[in-house]
Parts: C-alpha cells; structure tokens; sequence
C-alpha cells in the first residue's frame, strides 16, 4: 500500500503548473485585454492551486497561455506589470464597460463604426475636443480603441489620440433636494452611479428617517449629505429667531445617526432671501452651519416634461462669463430623474465633470 503525505499533496497543488506545455493554439495568444471582475489569480489552471494574487475589475492583462484543464475548464495564463498567473478564461474580456470619464483630443481625430482604422469615420474633431469615454477594446492587433459620446455622436477613436482631460475639466456641482425620495431616490442614485457623478444631497429630515438604506447609499457611493430641515413648511422653518437652527440641529443629529457623517452644510428651503432673516442667519452660522444656495435654478419642480434640461443648459454661458462654477439646484423628484441623464451628458459635452460640495469651500450666498 502506498501512502502519500499530505504535505506532499500540498506541495504538488502548490506547485508552478506544467500545462503551459500543453497549451493549444488560441486566438487571444498575446492579446491584451481587460479582467472583467475581481478576480484570484493562482499558480495552475485549476481552483485548487495555491493563490498568488488578486487583479482587480477592469484591470488590463496579456493573455500568453490558452489552456482546457483535465475537468474541461478553459484557463489564461494572464500577465501585466505587477502579476503573472492562472485566472478562468471568463475573467478575461477584449472589451470593458467604464465609469464614464473625459478625455480630449490630441490632435484631429476621427470617430468611427467600429474600432479600427478600416471602418468609416462619423465625424473628426479637432484637437483638444472634450469627449466622454464609456468603453475600452482591444482589437485584434493590441491596438486600443475607446468607446467616446461627442454630442449626439457616438463611436470608436483610438486611444492615442486621446489624454486624460480630468485636470482640465471645469467643474459642475448638482445638488439635489428634498430626498430622498422613496419612489425616485434609487434610481437616481443609479443615473448618477452610471454616468461617475458625485452629487451633493440637501436632505429632509423625515425623509431619511423613511429611507435610512438610501443615506448609507448616497454615503458609501461618494456623494455629499447636508440638511435641508425638518418641516418644509415656511410658516414653521421660518417662524422666529431660533426656528431654523431648532430644525436643522434635529437634521443634522439624524443624518449622523444614520450615516455617521456630523455634516455642516445645509440649505434653507426656498434659498436664504428672502425669508431667512439676519437673526436666523447668524445663529445658523455661529452654530457652524454652512449656508448654500445656488447660482442655477433648474425649475425642475415646474418643467416636469424635460425641458429643465435646455433651461438648465442655456444659463451655463452666463455663469462661465462670471468665471464661476455651476452650481445647479435640482429635485429627488421621478420627472427630474428620467432626463437626468440629458443634463449630465450636456454639461460633460460642455467640459465639465463633477464633484460635491465640500465644508472647505466659500459657501454660495444669494445676494
């Protein structure tokens, strides 16, 4: 009877594999490409291995080894600068899916059907043309194509024609009240998620108690928390000299009780003019509140069928030309969010990316 030691089992899974000998001719041989989710990668082609790292989602690779185990499992052996190894074939994707980002030409560039050279442009643009990027391939000869919207413009350009425009973008905040909402506070969460838009929330009081998931949500996906009080109602918020510092330290106290962010920033309902009194003003200020208006009224609560979006669009020349940044004032509200997505792509076609509002910055004070 023969006995094998079970530190000999180990030492054998543990191994470097010798399948690469046995590997068959594939196409991807050589082929740069994208890890498509979190992947482990080990030392053999088989889940037994030992592991000897982890790439992360959307991480770029070359495939140099094509190999069907013993069990008819198919396996890479995967390379790039800071790993080599075993991952399932189904890890591995010529093309990837992006959080949307901005690039911009670097010279005249062409925008095409498909990702090569050989198929018809859709239009050229010029050099330091801002575009939104919401894919990446590989084609078949390892050059890289990106996926970019230019307008109503859609299409393939490679990327060395292109630079990362993130440092250049102007900057674009979207701040949204009165959530969140239960019928419509998801989904726009999701629109924002989809396009990489980090937002500032103004929220009531009431509302995150009835929606405590979507503050952790706003929370954990990068977004900005502030207080938007209590009642909503101007008889109540603005009755005396302490009523609205009464309900923004209640708004406050539950969003730090529910999230665990003691957030400083807050907007009056109806903006600071002209019911907010200079009483209410000062004890909200000396009590360390951060007062914001806005410089961009959407009047998405009035133009429910889309049309903020273009009423929205059309302020943006006024405010450059007072070498300001947009700061847009919005609404948790089921019409806003369904054309939420035509706003976000204008101003990214306009150059602009986004960021919530911070407790550094001056606050926007209507005047």
């Amino acid at each position: 009877m023969c006995f094998i030691s079970l530190a000999a089992v180990l030492l054998f899974l543990e191994r470097p594999s010798d399948v690469q000998a046995s590997s068959a001719v594939s196409t991807i041989i050589n082929k740069k490409g994208f890890i498509t989710k979190e992947t482990v990668v080990r030392r053999g082609a088989h889940v037994t291995y030992a592991q000897s790292g982890l790439l992360k989602a959307g991480e770029e690779v070359i495939a140099i080894v094509d190999f069907t185990n013993a069990s008819g499992e198919r396996w890479l052996k995967v390379q790039n600068t800071r790993i080599s190894g075993w991952i399932p074939a189904a890890a591995f994707s010529r093309q990837t899916s992006v959080s949307p980002y901005t690039v911009k030409t670097t010279v005249s560039a062409a925008i095409r059907t498909s990702a090569s050279s050989a198929y018809k442009i859709l239009k050229t643009v010029p050099k330091d043309t801002i575009l939104t990027v919401k894919q990446k391939f590989y084609n078949v000869s390892n050059e890289k194509w990106l996926y970019v919207q230019h307008g109503t413009t859609a299409g393939w350009m490679r990327e060395d024609d292109t630079a990362l425009a993130q440092a250049a973008l102007k900057k674009a905040y979207l701040t949204f009240d009165d959530g969140p909402s239960s019928a419509s506070g998801a989904a726009l969460l999701n629109v924002l998620k989809q396009h990489g838009v980090a937002a500032t929330f103004f929220m009531l009081e009431p509302q995150m108690r009835a929606r405590p998931d979507l503050v952790k949500r706003m929370v954990s996906e990068g977004h900005t928390v502030g207080c938007h009080g209590v009642t909503h109602d101007k008889s109540k918020f603005y009755r005396d000299s302490h009523s609205a510092l009464n309900e923004m330290t209640i708004c406050q106290k539950t969003l730090q009780s529910i999230s665990g962010v003691k957030s400083r920033l807050i907007r009056v309902p109806y903006g600071s003019k002209p019911m907010l009194t200079d009483s209410q003003k000062t004890a909200l200020q000396k009590a360390g509140f951060l007062i914001w208006d806005w410089n961009v009224d959407s009047l998405d609560w009035k133009y429910t069928s889309g049309q903020y979006v273009s009423y929205t669009l059309n302020q943006i020349p006024a405010i450059e030309r007072q070498k300001a940044s947009p700061v847009v004032v919005l609404h948790d509200k089921n019409t806003t969010v369904q054309y939420l997505h035509q706003l976000i792509s204008g101003l990214k076609t306009k150059g602009y990316g986004f960021s919530g509002l911070t407790e550094t910055m001056t606050p926007m004070l209507f005047r």
